[in-house]
Formats: structure tokens, C-alpha cells, sequence
């Protein structure tokens, strides 16, 4: 029998809804590396295609406009979210706006406030991070460029992108699938998203450490041991500045996407599980 109270769309008696924070470069495409791992535990998870969003629109209003696309689609439910790398930033970003919908946070290799860094010199993505902060039209015709090298040669974007990969993260790099699927997901990011990736990244190298006290769902972060992108004293120096974060859960032998898809899979048994035990949703 319907429930009387209910209002027309509230669907807050079922499961939550999961989202996946695209890193960036990154797109919706980049799901592919977990959802084999989301479906074994029979959760659909989605992708927002952020570079389609409105692309004009930056700042507050771009992040107040993906939390109330959030709200529309959950419908009353609660909201658990997984965010990789700068989707990270992108999803603590959402996640202050959603408050009390969402139920919890699984944070991959996450890119930290750079404020709260004493120095970039271990970080893959300090001279394009620089650049974005010093020269931002620098950065956007540097993007642009990688644009056209990830369509006439996404080969030699890859191996320049990989030339220091770490730990697992080298295997994955001579992974043929793994390369397909990264291919796919450079030319959405640096083609027609090019407008998104920018976006993003020159939010992101803002100031942006005092958002993090509006965060009070529960956050995990699981960081890959060797990580160079977005190396594990950000991970720590993140969990330690969040309200409601555990301890880090580093993962031995793994960079930044091999972290991803070796987390993968103990995030969605436990979302699974949790959401099976307790599916009913309070709003905020």
C-alpha cells in the first residue's frame, strides 16, 4: 500500500542514490574502471557529465547548481558519494550544500587544498596547478594543446601523462583496456569538455580549505601508498582538517588510478550492506 504522506516523486524509502565524482581530466566515461565492481554488489551508480553543466557558469552558483541537480535526482533520497582525485574537491564542494542528504563519503586519492600544502614538489600536477593560479590564459592554451594531442595522438598523451607512474599505477599504464578506456575519457575531457576540466581546475587551486568545516557527513579516504599525483601526506593533511573523517585507509602498491579501482570494490560491498540494513532516508 502507497504511503498517504508521501509526496508525488518522494522516493525516500528506497536505497540511496550513488554519484561518482569524475577526477579531471576526467569524465563520466571514467566509470567504467568501477562499475563492474558496483554491479557485483547491485548498485547503479551515476556520473554527472559536469563540462555539460552550464558550462558559463563558475564559482558558488556552478556548485550550487550540481547539488540541486543532485536533489532532483535523488528525490528525497539520501545521497552517497564517491569522488576521485579533483572530483574530490568537486564532491566536498556539493556535499556542504546537500548537508544532512548525504549519508557518507568515499574519497579516492583526493587532491587537497593546496593552502594546507607546505610544498608542491612532490605532486605530479604542481607546474599545471601553478599555472592555473599565476597565468590562468597560460593554462587554458596549455589545455587546449593537450586537447589536440588527445585526439591526433592520444598515445604520446598517455605515455607523457604515465612517464612517472608509480607502483601499480605502471602496469595499468600498458593495460590495453585500461588505456582505451583512458583514451575515451581524455578526448571527452580535453575536447568537447575542455571547458568543464578548466573549470574545475582553476576552482579547485582557489583557496578552499574553510569549506571543509561545513562538512559533517562522515568521509573516508583511501589513498594508494605510491601515489605521485596526489601523494598520501594530502590525504592525511585532508582527513585531518574534515569534522567527521577516519583515519586514512592507505592501500600498499597502489598510485592514483590503480587506488581507484582496488577501492572500488570494498566501498560498494559496504554501501551495499549498509543500504540493505538501513534504506529508510531522513531529509536535512
Amino acid at each position: 500500500m502507497a504511503d498517504p504522506t508521501a509526496t508525488p516523486g518522494d522516493r525516500s524509502g528506497e536505497p540511496p542514490l550513488v554519484v561518482y565524482f569524475h577526477g579531471a581530466p576526467g569524465s563520466p566515461r571514467e566509470i567504467g574502471l568501477i562499475v563492474g565492481a558496483a554491479r557485483q554488489c547491485g548498485i547503479s551508480p551515476i556520473s554527472l557529465h559536469r563540462a555539460r553543466i552550464a558550462p558559463g557558469l563558475t564559482g558558488a552558483a556552478y556548485f550550487d547548481l550540481l547539488a540541486m541537480e543532485l536533489r532532483t535526482r535523488a528525490a528525497g533520497r539520501q545521497v552517497d558519494v564517491i569522488g576521485f582525485s579533483i572530483g574530490a574537491f568537486v564532491a566536498l564542494e556539493v556535499c556542504r550544500r546537500l548537508g544532512h542528504q548525504v549519508r557518507g563519503v568515499d574519497l579516492i586519492a583526493p587532491a587537497g587544498p593546496l593552502e594546507l600544502m607546505e610544498t608542491l614538489d612532490d605532486v605530479a600536477g604542481a607546474a599545471v596547478f601553478g599555472l592555473a593560479r599565476r597565468a590562468p590564459w597560460l593554462f587554458r592554451t596549455a589545455s587546449r594543446l593537450q586537447g589536440l594531442l588527445a585526439v591526433v595522438r592520444p598515445d604520446l598523451l598517455m605515455s607523457m601523462l604515465f612517464a612517472k607512474a608509480a607502483g601499480d599505477d605502471r602496469d595499468l599504464a600498458k593495460d590495453r583496456t585500461f588505456k582505451t578506456l583512458l583514451g575515451s575519457v581524455l578526448r571527452d575531457a580535453l575536447g568537447h569538455g575542455l571547458a568543464g576540466y578548466v573549470r574545475d581546475v582553476e576552482a579547485y587551486v582557489r583557496p578552499w580549505a574553510e569549506a571543509l568545516d561545513e562538512v559533517r557527513a562522515p568521509v573516508r579516504i583511501w589513498q594508494g601508498a605510491l601515489d605521485n599525483w596526489a601523494p598520501p601526506r594530502m590525504a592525511k593533511t585532508l582527513a585531518e582538517r574534515l569534522v567527521a573523517a577516519e583515519p586514512v585507509s592507505f592501500l600498499p602498491g597502489r598510485s592514483h588510478y590503480s587506488a581507484l579501482i582496488a577501492a572500488a570494490p570494498d566501498i560498494f560491498r559496504r554501501l551495499s550492506a549498509s543500504a540493505a540494513s538501513n534504506p529508510t532516508v531522513g531529509g536535512d
